[in-house]
C-alpha cells in the first residue's frame, strides 16, 4: 500500500546531489520481498549490486526481478525540482526520471537514484506525468509497529506484505492518511475474495463491525463484485453513495488499483492499475472530520 499526500497531489522529487552513501534506501523484488542497503557497483552483466550492513558481502540481483529502489526516507520537496514522469512497463515494472529523449527504438530517462537509463519502446505500457504525484507519506506495510489487532496470531508480516488466513481478524493501520490523498493498492487471495476495506478511518476503533466503521470511503466484495460506498452524514440525515466498480476477475488472485479520496469534498474515484477510472461516488459532509487510518477485513 502506498499513500501520496495530493491536491490530488504536491510533487515529490529528489537530487542527486542529496543522495550521498548514508541515505538507506529498499529495494523491493517483484516476489515482494524486499531488503534496506545502498546500490554498489555490479560486473555482472544486466544485474544490480546491492550492500546490506547485515550482511559482508553484496548481493548482485537479476534487474527482471527489481520491483523499484528508492529512498526511505523522503526528503523534503524544493522548487525547481519538478517535470519527473513515470514509465510502466508490460511486465508492470515502473521506474520514473525526467524524459531526456526519444528515439525509434528507446526512450532516455535520467533517474534519480540509477543516472541515465534507456527504456525499449516496445516495453513501454505507460507513460505518466507525475506533475500530479506528491511524496510519498506512506509505504508498506514495513513497520508492524503501524498496525494493531485484537488477536496478533492472526496476521503476520510476510515479504512485504500483511497476510491472514483468519476471517473476520480487523488488521488497523496508522498510515497518516491525509485530508487528500492517493492510495495505490495490491491485494491477493486465495479461494474466493471476500473483504472489506476501509479508508479514512480512526485507529482507536477496534471493535466495530468492518460496515459500521466510519471511513471515508470502503471497499466492498458483493458476490464476485467489487462495490466501492460512502456512508457520511449530512444535514442530521446518514447518506450513502453506492456503485459497483468492477467484475472480480475469478482466474487472477490479485487486484492493484489507484483509490483518489478527497476527505473534504466527499469525492472518491477508484482507478484501475492503469490509472484508468473505474467509478466514483461524491457525498458532500456536513462534518468535515479528517481520519487517518484504514481497515483492513477478509471475512
Amino acid at each position: 500500500m502506498t499513500i501520496r499526500n495530493t491536491v490530488f497531489v504536491l510533487l515529490f522529487a529528489l537530487s542527486c546531489s542529496e543522495l550521498v552513501a548514508e541515505d538507506p534506501m529498499r529495494l523491493r523484488l517483484h516476489d515482494g520481498s524486499f531488503a534496506n542497503g545502498q546500490i554498489v557497483p555490479s560486473e555482472i552483466p544486466a544485474s544490480i549490486g546491492w550492500k546490506s550492513k547485515e550482511f559482508r558481502e553484496p548481493f548482485h540481483f537479476d534487474l527482471a526481478t527489481l520491483r523499484s529502489v528508492s529512498l526511505v526516507e523522503n526528503p523534503p520537496i524544493e522548487d525547481g525540482k519538478r517535470g519527473l514522469f513515470e514509465f510502466e512497463t508490460k511486465n508492470r515494472a515502473s521506474v520514473s526520471g525526467r524524459l531526456v529523449g526519444i528515439n525509434e527504438t528507446h526512450v532516455e530517462i535520467e533517474n534519480e537514484i540509477l543516472g541515465r537509463m534507456l527504456i525499449d519502446r516496445q516495453q513501454i505500457a505507460r507513460m505518466r506525468d507525475r506533475s500530479f504525484a506528491g511524496k510519498v507519506v506512506y509505504q508498506g506495510p514495513i513497520a508492524p509497529e503501524d498496525w494493531s489487532v485484537q488477536k496478533p496470531e492472526q496476521w503476520e508480516f510476510i515479504a512485504g506484505a500483511l497476510v491472514s488466513k483468519s476471517p473476520e481478524s480487523t488488521i488497523v493501520g496508522k498510515v497518516g492518511m491525509p485530508a487528500k490523498a492517493r492510495v495505490d493498492l495490491s491485494i491477493a487471495w486465495e479461494g474466493a475474495p471476500d473483504f472489506v476495506l476501509s479508508l479514512g478511518t480512526t485507529a482507536t476503533n477496534k471493535v466495530s463491525s468492518p460496515e459500521d466503521i466510519p471511513a471515508a470511503a470502503r471497499l466492498e466484495v458483493w458476490d464476485q463484485q467489487l462495490v466501492l460506498i460512502r456512508n457520511t452524514t449530512f444535514e442530521e440525515q446518514e447518506v450513502a453513495d453506492v456503485t459497483l466498480v468492477a467484475d472480480i476477475d475469478t482466474t487472477d488472485n490479485r487486484m492493484r488499483l489507484t483509490v483518489l479520496v478527497d476527505q473534504e469534498s466527499g469525492d472518491v474515484i477508484v482507478c484501475d492499475a492503469h490509472g484508468r477510472p473505474l467509478d466514483s461516488v461524491s457525498i458532500a459532509s456536513s462534518r468535515k472530520t479528517i481520519r487517518n487510518s484504514v481497515h483492513l477485513s477478509p471475512n
